[in-house]
């Protein structure tokens, strides 16, 4: 009720996808106040880095095969598909290696998950990285996977595509808006053996990667901070008129 009071007071109302924007217009919000607005992603940070050298200083062998989640660590993430996925995988991919940058709830049981399978070294836990830490790892996967159960936008797929890497994710919430066929691969939430077939799919495919990067160039952050100030200050200007 909260958040239907402020939607009908708003002058303006920022989405971050065209989904989130449909689900306001199903509360009432006129569409002509909605203005969609995707997260950005900053070059500077998150770029292409020389993939063999990333792949050397993280330890990786020249044939081993890298599939890379970054985020909380959780259930709704799909933290727990993706190890269900990468049983199989690793049944038709000889090395593949699954990481888990990042910290949460589920890393303990995923990583006795991995002990169980036989694959304690095939799974690695690096815990919660620095961003200049982080696109080391891009660099060097062979595919950036986020299987969601819901989501926005995710800033970590953009984040990805900036770096070149491609994405295999959920065909969730805005996900579908930002990540066309050459960047990568979606399919449903909740189905680890549809995972664990897009994942190989991704690892056998030959992906451009200047042309995932170049895409996600789109999303710069100066865009959106222009035009969310202009949003803001149309809002104040309107505010002050009699």
């Amino acid at each position: 009720r909260q958040i239907c009071w402020a939607l009908g007071r708003s002058r303006h109302v920022v989405a971050v996808s065209q989904a989130l924007a449909d689900r306001l217009a199903g509360l009432g919000v006129d569409a002509a106040r909605t203005t969609v607005l995707y997260n950005g992603v900053d070059p500077a940070r998150f770029h292409p880095v020389p993939r063999d050298e990333a792949r050397r200083a993280l330890g990786f062998g020249a044939d081993d095969r890298v599939v890379l989640y970054v985020g909380n660590v959780q259930a709704s993430k799909g933290c727990g598909d993706l190890m269900q996925a990468f049983a199989l995988l690793r049944q038709r991919v000889p090395g593949v290696k699954l990481v888990y940058v990042g910290a949460g709830p589920l890393a303990r049981s995923l990583a006795e998950q991995a002990a169980t399978l036989g694959a304690a070294d095939d799974v690695r836990f690096p815990g919660r990285l620095l961003h200049e830490q982080i696109v080391q790892w891009f660099g060097a996967a062979d595919v950036f996977c986020l299987p969601s159960h819901a989501e926005g936008v995710p800033n970590v797929v953009l984040e990805a595509m900036a770096c070149g890497t491609p994405v295999v994710a959920s065909r969730v919430g805005g996900i579908p808006e930002v990540l066309p066929e050459f960047a990568g691969l979606m399919v449903p939430a909740k189905d680890p053996p549809a995972l664990a077939e897009a994942l190989f799919t991704a690892l056998h495919a030959a992906w451009d990667r200047p042309r995932i990067t170049g895409h996600a160039a789109g999303f710069d952050w100066d865009t959106n901070v222009a035009r969310l100030r202009a949003l803001i200050e149309d809002a104040a200007e309107r505010s002050e008129r009699p």
